[in-house]
């Protein structure tokens, strides 16, 4: 319905391309009618937007005539005039000279941005909404980066789930005596100050160069539901945790623990309620540790985790786990609209997880225990199996 006619129009001229699109829904009328200049020369892109009224998420804007974005790659330099603003909404993106090195730092401004007009072009975004704020600055003098800024997303729904509002704060400064840059960070979640990051970014007099604290603070697992995929399992309770991350930002090695408080699981459409041992989970040079980790049945009784998980290499990470447990209880329902099982459910269980990458192997053996009384709910038509 959104994109029922979307309309491209342009070409390349040499080092130049210029580019108009437009696109109507179903019932005709413009969510966006955007254009671009762009310019290449050398090592440097040079971009202008049109019209001067363009539509972006079905509002009128305006631009400055004069807007520009610079981009020199050679000398990892941006300059940029550009203001961008609606009835209520504005952003603005300025770069200012630093005198004593001949380079710019950037000046980012942004007011009350609706995030699901900007996104609605894109047909495989997730259903988001929130407003978005922030006010950055940010300079690069050839060596190091230094500046500070506040962001905030208020009222941020992820697939029609609130998340809720999300505050950072950042400041880069940089030490004299190191001439390395420092980071200091920090993270709220509806008003509580929930994560914390602090350290070096680049500073050669350590043995580690890239060297930074990560804490958190009764982190909130709800605010993990949403990104959970079809609304299976609902995280209730907190995450504490105290992690240094060495190495590189692109190969960062984590150490320190992490350990949960009050944590819940719920999965709804089975009865399942599973609450997580406050044990110490701790994490050696990338590798995640479980001993004795317990996962609480309804009864009190625990499935113990055994073994480890290999996040050094987040693209083909290896997992070592066992897992064993008698007479837990991992259902405890009575029939729920929504409900694909009910009913009380006993099971011993003893299975192991191991794989690297794409390749998992899984052995499991469960075996249900009397007093299990289970009844499965088939949601679909009957008629349209087979």
């Amino acid at each position: 319905d959104e994109f029922a006619s979307v309309d491209v129009k342009g070409g390349v001229v040499r080092s130049t391309l210029n580019m108009l699109v437009s696109q109507r829904n179903i019932h005709n009328e413009t969510g966006y009618r955007v254009g671009v200049d762009a310019t290449l020369t050398d090592s440097v892109v040079k971009a202008r937007f049109f019209p001067k009224n363009p539509i972006i998420g079905y509002r009128k804007w305006s631009v400055n005539d004069s807007n520009y974005v610079s981009l020199n790659y050679k000398r990892r330099e941006m300059l940029a005039d550009l203001q961008l603003q609606t009835d209520s909404s504005r952003v603005s993106l300025m770069s200012n000279s630093l005198d004593h090195t001949g380079k710019s730092d950037i000046l980012l401004k942004i007011d009350n941005l609706k995030i699901e007009e900007w996104l609605k072009f894109f047909p495989f975004a997730p259903e988001v909404s929130g407003s978005l704020s922030a006010n950055m600055g940010v300079a690069y003098d050839g060596k190091n980066i230094w500046g500070d800024g506040t962001a905030s997303l208020k009222n941020f729904v992820y697939e029609r789930q609130r998340v809720g509002d999300i505050d950072l704060s950042a400041n880069l400064s940089v030490d004299p005596s190191t001439s390395s840059t420092n980071l200091k960070a920090d993270v709220d979640l509806d008003g509580s100050k929930v994560a914390f990051a602090y350290g070096s970014l680049n500073d050669s007099t350590k043995k580690n160069p890239f060297d930074v604290s990560l804490k958190l603070d009764r982190f909130p697992l709800s605010k993990a539901t949403p990104f959970i995929p079809g609304n299976l399992v609902w995280l209730r309770g907190y995450l504490n945790g105290d992690l240094t991350v060495t190495g590189s930002m692109s190969k960062p090695i984590y150490n320190g623990y992490v350990v949960p408080d009050s944590a819940n699981i719920y999965v709804p459409r089975y009865g399942s309620q599973l609450r997580l041992t406050e044990t110490k989970i701790p994490v050696d040079s990338g590798v995640v540790k479980f001993k004795d980790f317990g996962i609480v049945g309804i009864n009190n009784r625990q499935v113990t985790v055994n073994g480890s998980v290999d996040i050094s290499d987040m693209n083909n990470m290896t997992i070592k786990l066992g897992m064993a447990g008698s007479n837990v209880q991992f259902i405890g329902s009575t029939q729920k609209r929504y409900s694909d099982l009910f009913g009380k459910g006993f099971a011993d269980v003893n299975c192991s997880v191991n794989g690297r990458g794409n390749f998992m192997s899984v052995n499991a053996d469960l075996a249900l225990r009397s007093g299990s009384n289970l009844t499965y709910v088939l949601q679909d038509n009957i008629n349209d199996l087979g």
